[in-house]
């Protein structure tokens, strides 16, 4: 999984797909490589969720109900879906799931608010 994270964080979205759908059919469902190979797979797509990406985000919910980030990207996907309302329930989900494990919420804070139109 550490070669899929080089190629994310060297902007190589293609090869790290391909190296998460390895790790994928390695491990099976696990949350933290379906919502890192959906972010993949966004990135591919001009930072798209819809598709693939948020199947894999949906299968990691489904996993943990509580996957920080897989609550982030499923309310982005709300949102660019035109979904305000379920947007910022799951954004608020991350961020109050954010608060029990003692991360910073400001990303999170600043999304909400850019919902709320006060960005």
């Amino acid at each position: 999984m550490w070669m899929a994270r080089v190629m994310m964080a060297t902007e190589q979205y293609g090869q790290a797909v391909d190296q998460y759908e390895k790790v994928l059919g390695i491990v099976g469902d696990q949350p933290d490589v379906l919502v890192q190979y959906a972010d993949a797979l966004a990135m591919v797509n001009w930072g798209r969720m819809a598709g693939k990406p948020i199947e894999l985000v949906e299968r990691a919910l489904a996993a943990d109900p509580k996957h920080i980030m897989a609550l982030w990207l499923a309310g982005l996907a709300a949102q660019e879906a035109g979904d305000v309302p379920k947007a910022r329930a799951l954004l608020q989900r991350a961020r109050a799931a954010s608060l029990a494990a003692h991360q910073p919420t400001d990303e999170l804070d600043a999304q909400l608010a850019a919902l709320d139109g006060k960005a």
